[in-house]
């Protein structure tokens, strides 16, 4: 079986259904993802649900293992990790409870992490990581590290994370996600690089804000993504909602 057979099951047992963008970006057989995404385009659900299906099948094959969600700060991890909005804004915390695989968790401001149970999860560990000291992004061995607004990522953080990921090699998986910024060229960088092939095995999407039919049921003709357009320069504009 493949991953993807896999994520197939649990997103109809979750009753998710995602966009033709979002699902060709979701189901891409690439190792190491990243995801340029205009502003609300579901970035941070794909991170999530990667996250949570990925992890499903590792325990398949390789039993209990480490993750991180890995944030500028640990407020950008947050997200992703979950437990922290209403009962439909649903990420990897939330996904796992509604699939039984919740064992404990730990919520802090500082830090989180979350011990999965059960026959699908096992023993896997969640742990949130702020890169703003990249010096402790190390030590351990993640199975697999979700990039919350990797955008505002440095360069020592994207060299050490992928270093991290090499240590699992063939099995580890990567997914990083966040719109560009011009004071932070490092993304732009692994961005590029992951539209040819590349020793690092990453590869490059964009995901326009449109591509969220959730939000922009009239897509990119949606009243409220035109008036955005109409008060931004192109450039600009490409960048923020283009992905």
């Amino acid at each position: 079986m493949k991953w993807q057979e896999l994520a197939e099951k649990l997103l109809e047992q979750l009753q998710v259904t995602l966009s033709p963008e979002q699902s060709e970006i979701f189901y891409d057989d690439a190792d190491i993802k990243i995801i340029a995404g205009g502003e609300g385009s579901g970035k941070s659900y794909l991170n999530g649900l990667t996250a949570l299906c990925r992890s499903a099948f590792d325990m398949l094959g390789h039993g209990p293992q480490l993750y991180w969600i890995i944030g500028a700060d640990f407020q950008d991890a947050r997200k992703e990790f979950g437990f922290t909005g209403g009962k439909d804004d649903k990420y990897i915390g939330e996904w796992i409870e509604e699939l039984g695989g919740l064992g404990t968790r730990s919520v802090t401001d500082k830090k989180c992490t979350l011990h999965t149970e059960g026959e699908m999860f096992g023993g896997h560990i969640f742990e949130t990581i702020s890169a703003y000291d990249p010096v402790k992004i190390g030590r351990e061995q993640p199975m697999g590290i979700i990039g919350a607004e990797a955008s505002l990522w440095e360069d020592e953080v994207w060299d050490r994370v992928l270093s991290r990921l090499a240590r699992k090699r063939p099995h580890s998986w990567g997914i990083m996600s966040g719109s560009f910024e011009d004071d932070y060229p490092a993304f732009k960088k692994y961005f590029n690089m992951g539209l040819a092939p590349n020793p690092e095995r990453i590869k490059s999407f964009s995901l326009p804000t449109w591509c969220n039919p959730a939000l922009y049921p009239g897509g990119r003709n949606n009243p409220s993504i035109l008036a955005r357009e109409a008060t931004m320069s192109p450039d600009r504009f490409m960048e923020r909602f283009a992905g």
